[in-house]
C-alpha cells in the first residue's frame, strides 16, 4: 500500500495555531513572571531565563515581520494589473 500525503483541514489548521499561540503566551509570560521574581527576592536578573525571554520576543517579531512582507508583496502585484 502507498503512503498518501496527509493535509490538514481549516478546522485543524486553526485549532493549531491557537493552541501554539496560547502556548508560546504561556511561556513568555512564565520567563516574564520567573525573571521578575527572582530580581525582586534576590535583587538580580536571571541571565540564561532573560535572554530566552528576550530570544522568543525577538524570534516573533522577526518571523512575523518577514512573513508579512513576503505574503504582502504577492499582493501588491495583484493591485497594480
Amino acid at each position: 500500500m502507498g503512503k498518501t500525503k496527509w493535509k490538514a483541514d481549516e478546522m485543524e489548521m486553526t485549532i493549531n495555531f491557537k493552541s501554539i499561540r496560547i502556548a508560546y503566551v504561556f511561556s513568555i509570560l512564565a520567563l516574564f513572571g520567573y525573571c521578575i521574581y527572582i530580581l525582586i527576592t534576590e535583587n538580580e536578573l536571571p541571565l540564561i531565563p532573560f535572554i530566552i525571554f528576550c530570544g522568543e520576543l525577538c524570534l516573533f517579531y522577526l518571523t512575523k515581520l518577514c512573513l508579512t512582507k513576503k505574503i504582502t508583496r504577492g499582493n501588491r502585484d495583484e493591485e497594480h494589473n
